[in-house]
């Protein structure tokens, strides 16, 4: 590095030659992924397409819900969860005494 800056100092351009072998990365291959042009090009040919890697794909959660465990939600504090603890006992027992009074 220091050899190349006084080179450079001193007017000396020094040519460096590239070469993708000398990477430490590996270098990508081309033709590994099948586009959905390719796909539609091999079903007209006749080919069937049977991707190995259908498993591993994950488009979503079909049931979404947007309602997050109080824990996990942004600016609870222990105070808050404990206090829906004992809301969600109170109810459970207020559900229970009503239950045993319709119903005997």
């Amino acid at each position: 590095m220091i050899k190349e800056l006084k080179n450079r100092k001193s007017g000396i351009v020094v040519s460096r030659s590239y070469f993708p072998s000398d990477s430490p990365f590996e270098s990508t291959v081309n033709g590994l992924a099948v586009t959905p042009s390719d796909m539609h090009r091999m079903v007209e040919r006749g080919i069937p397409i049977s991707p190995t890697n259908d498993a591993l794909f994950f488009d979503g959660t079909p049931n979404v819900t947007f309602d997050l465990p109080l824990e996990d939600a942004r600016g609870v504090d222990v105070n808050d969860i404990w206090n829906a603890q004992q809301d969600a006992r109170r109810k459970i027992k207020n559900a229970n005494s009503v239950d045993i009074q319709n119903y005997g």
